[in-house]
């Protein structure tokens, strides 16, 4: 999946400003939460948020910023979950279950 995102605002500059992309849903995730979601955050944050736990993963990129836009690539395949990210062109890597989720900006 590739997004071109761009945010903006005519007040605050503020973390809460975010967008998330459904990756995984459990079908009672109303009630327990079981969502992964890929977030990004114009304080420059891209990685990735699991719902249950309140738990981000995610790392720095000064493409991420208000009124820029950037392209972000999300690739979700199979049943694990390792999570990458570019960070001064060093990928990291982190295990979550679930599903493969790949996140690059581009």
């Amino acid at each position: 999946m590739y997004l071109k995102v761009k945010f903006t605002t005519t007040g605050t500059p503020t973390d809460g400003d975010q967008i998330h992309v459904t990756i995984a849903t459990d079908p009672d995730f109303l009630t327990n939460l079981n969502v992964y979601t890929v977030v990004s955050s114009p304080i420059g944050i891209i990685g990735d948020f699991y719902f249950q736990t309140n738990v981000s993963a995610g790392t720095t990129h000064p493409a991420v910023a208000y009124d820029s836009w950037f392209w972000e690539k999300i690739v979700v395949n199979g049943d694990t979950y390792p999570s990458m990210r570019l960070q001064m062109g060093k990928p990291q890597q982190i295990r979550q279950p679930g599903l493969i989720q790949q996140i690059m900006l581009l």
